[in-house]
Formats: C-alpha cells, structure tokens, sequence
C-alpha cells in the first residue's frame, strides 16, 4: 500500500512539474529592431512603409520556439539625414505599424508642427498607448514574426528628403527547455 501510495505521489509530482515547465528555468533576453525609411518626394506629402522580420535579431531568431513573452518597452524615431528646405516643418506626422501585410494598423504616435532641421540626428521617444504596444508586441510574437511600419506626414512645403529610422527595443522572457 505505501509503495502505491508512493508511487502515485511521485506520479502526480512528476506531471505537475512537466505542467509548470513553461515558466522554469527562463532566461531574459533582448531583442531590438529598427529599420530605417527613406522619403524623397516633391509633394509636401509623404508615406513610406517597410516590412520589419523579428528573426532579423539574432537573440529572437535563437530563442524563437521557446518566447513565453515579448514586450517592447522604448520605440524612438531619428531623422538620420535632412535633405530639405531649412525652414521646413511637419504639419502633420503619423508614425504606425501593421502585420505583415500592412493590415490591422495601429497609430503609434502623432506629431504636429515639428522643425525637421531640428531634430535631424536627435533620438526621439515615441509615445504609444499600452493597446497599441499590445497589439505590436503580437504581430512580433506571432508567427510570421514581421510587422510593417508607416510613416505618413505633411509639410509646409516640399520637396521630403529625409530618412527615418524607427527602432523598437524589446526584453523577451523564454524557455531554456521545451517550446511553445
């Protein structure tokens, strides 16, 4: 009776343990995208959008079956070269993020009346609400692993010669064993 009653003790043990492997033994990682879009136009309007692959970071690509959680926690926009008028201002800017097919997109961030001489080569937080991090955190998390992001604005007057780069810093948490 002791050796049964052991026995199923160690059994239920066991299948407990297995059941609670997903949260031991994690380990916590970063991953960070950013990618970088280029805007020449003569309008004094703009939209330029690009694809985004999470497998593109290395720690993401590594631990990729194994994620238990992705949150991003800084997104920041610089404008890395300036090739417009000196005076010129962003009336209106919109920074978004899709899936992969540029569906389901999301508002980010809003900027109105920006000097774009200004800020060239000035990191700048993005404020985004804890939703629409949500809803990117998915798009990063879910297979394909891609999301699409968008830049969209209006300025006072052409032509829009600037790069942008958009850059997502992210701690992930992840199985050592087992996956998802």
């Amino acid at each position: 009776m002791k050796k049964r009653l052991l026995s199923v003790s160690l059994a239920l043990t066991g299948m407990l343990t297995l059941s609670s492997c997903q949260d031991f033994p994690t380990v916590k990682a970063t991953a960070n995208f950013d990618e970088t879009l280029t805007i020449n136009t003569n309008s004094t309007s703009y939209s330029e959008s690009k694809l985004v692959d999470a497998n593109s970071d290395s720690d993401f690509s590594k631990y990729k079956k194994k994620i238990n959680s992705i949150d991003v926690e800084r997104i920041t926009y610089t404008v890395t070269s300036f090739g417009g008028p000196s005076d010129q201002v962003l009336t209106t800017g919109t920074i978004e993020v899709g899936d992969q097919d540029g569906n389901n997109r999301v508002v980010l961030h809003t900027m109105t009346n920006v000097n774009l001489p200004a800020i060239a080569g000035q990191e700048t937080d993005v404020t985004a609400s804890a939703a629409d991090l949500k809803k990117l955190e998915d798009f990063v998390l879910n297979d394909p692993n891609k999301f699409t992001t968008f830049v969209t604005g209006k300025v006072n007057k052409g032509p829009v010669k600037m790069a942008v780069n958009l850059k997502f810093y992210s701690k992930m948490k992840a199985r050592v064993i087992g996956s998802n």
